[in-house]
Formats: C-alpha cells, sequence, structure tokens
C-alpha cells in the first residue's frame, strides 16, 4: 500500500511542516510546495504565477493541466471541481 499525503491550502496544512517522512509520497496543490521542501508532486494550473512555480529538485516533479486536463475530462471534466483540486 502506498501512503499520500496532499498538501493544500488549508490553514492546518502548515501542521504538516513538522510531520516526519512516513508517507511514501507528498504532493502540493499550488502553493503547498512551501511548507515542506521534501514534496515529490507539485501541481499547478495554467495561471499559477510564474514566479511562484518551484524549480523542482532530484526525484521531484511539476504536475501541469497538460497532465491532469485529459484525465480530468474524462471523469466529466471541470463541473465538478476546480483545475488543481479535482
Amino acid at each position: 500500500m502506498t501512503t499520500l499525503l496532499m498538501l493544500g491550502s488549508a490553514p492546518m496544512a502548515a501542521q504538516a511542516r513538522d510531520w516526519p517522512r512516513v508517507f511514501d509520497r507528498i504532493l502540493a496543490i499550488n502553493n503547498a510546495h512551501l511548507i515542506r521542501p521534501d514534496w515529490d508532486f507539485c501541481i499547478y494550473p495554467w495561471d499559477f504565477p510564474a514566479d511562484r512555480v518551484p524549480t523542482p529538485g532530484p526525484g521531484q516533479r511539476l504536475i501541469t493541466e497538460a497532465d491532469f486536463v485529459p484525465a480530468q475530462n474524462g471523469y466529466g471534466g471541470f463541473v465538478y471541481a476546480g483545475g488543481t483540486m479535482a
């Protein structure tokens, strides 16, 4: 089983900064990459400010709309949720 920590914009997300790395993968949504430097994936939409896009380090991957929009469209598109959160 793979464990995933998803970090978003909730006020309590900052609590994860001090958690030990007991997760197989960490996904940061938008600015949540600032919470902890050991994220594995950072997902953000087309209109995310370029100056806020992190520079990935070894083993880290950026995920853009080119990656998630085709999959999201297969499940009904943006009707049900916003782009990055879906």
